[in-house]
């Protein structure tokens, strides 16, 4: 029996490698999640990691607006997310560098 659940779970993909098609992402702009249970905060900028408390939290793929020092709106892409299991609506994330809006 074990070679058959080891065989079945060999074949899945991780979960980073699938995706579904045509689901655009979600986006978060920092400044609208300040609040108690709904905030995202900069844990180490040079390291582009963040935390926050909120539900839904962000998937790998979205997007989260920042305001810049210099005024302008930098984009960055979720490229990880861990959930936490206490308290349940907290994560921890590292983003990656996008763009500014135009």
């Amino acid at each position: 029996m074990n070679g058959i659940f080891k065989n079945l779970f060999k074949r899945l993909k991780p979960i980073e490698e699938c995706h579904i098609q045509n689901v655009a992402p979600s986006t978060f702009s920092l400044w609208e999640h300040r609040g108690w249970g709904d905030s995202i905060n900069w844990q180490d900028w040079e390291k582009r990691s963040l935390y926050g408390l909120m539900t839904p939290k962000p998937k790998v793929r979205d997007i989260l607006r920042a305001k810049m020092e210099s005024g302008k709106i930098a984009r960055f892409e979720f490229t990880e997310v861990r959930e936490m299991a206490d308290p349940k609506d907290m994560f921890f994330a590292t983003v990656r560098d996008l763009e500014y809006e135009k």
